[in-house]
């Protein structure tokens, strides 16, 4: 049996000439010159620390960088319940034990392509664990949404909601102090 993160994560990378921004916003990090999504960065250590492959969950609309228009296309998709179509298709999950499901809260709620492969995905029989990273507000409704929508898998409830202030190295620490929590 093997290990999956699927994670959604912003930037895709941050642009700062093509989207008019001269600093990255919150939730970005920098790691060896390049900007990264904060989700990207707890995804590589989830993925390091368990060996598991890993899934970037994307919508085929690429989304700006650019922070004021980001928030209305995101919110128009929450309104709506949207469920965005995905870049690339799911993988095959049939040998996959254990399945760490990553994103950013966006405006009290994950990204609408999360849940978008929460209902394409098979994870029935799979053990399914959250880590988002937040501004302050923590998950909100996160967690129960994706218990609904992960039909048959087992949910832990224990996720990790780590602050996007956060350096990458104080992320590393709260990634691995979860993952040692969670696995007893």
């Amino acid at each position: 049996m093997s290990n999956l993160v699927a994670y959604f994560s912003h930037p895709d990378p941050f642009n700062p000439e093509g989207d008019g921004e001269s600093e990255p916003p919150s939730g970005y990090v920098q790691r060896d010159g390049s900007v990264l999504g904060t989700v990207q960065v707890m995804a590589d250590v989830i993925e390091k620390v368990t060996h598991a492959s890993s899934y970037r969950i994307e919508p085929k609309r690429i989304y700006p960088s650019n922070f004021r228009i980001l928030e209305q296309i995101s919110k128009a998709e929450k309104a709506r319940g949207d469920r965005p179509e995905l870049r690339e298709p799911i993988p095959d999950l049939t040998d996959v034990e254990n399945v760490f499901l990553g994103y950013p809260m966006w405006w009290m709620d994950a990204p609408m392509a999360v849940y978008s492969f929460l209902e394409k995905a098979d994870l029935s029989g799979k053990d399914v664990y959250v880590f988002a990273a937040q501004s302050g507000y923590g998950l909100a409704d996160t967690l129960k949404t994706i218990t609904a929508l992960a039909k048959g898998a087992n949910v832990n409830q224990t996720p990790l909601s780590a602050s996007c202030f956060l350096t990458v190295e104080q992320l590393q620490e709260e990634v691995i102090s979860w993952l040692y929590k969670i696995n007893g």
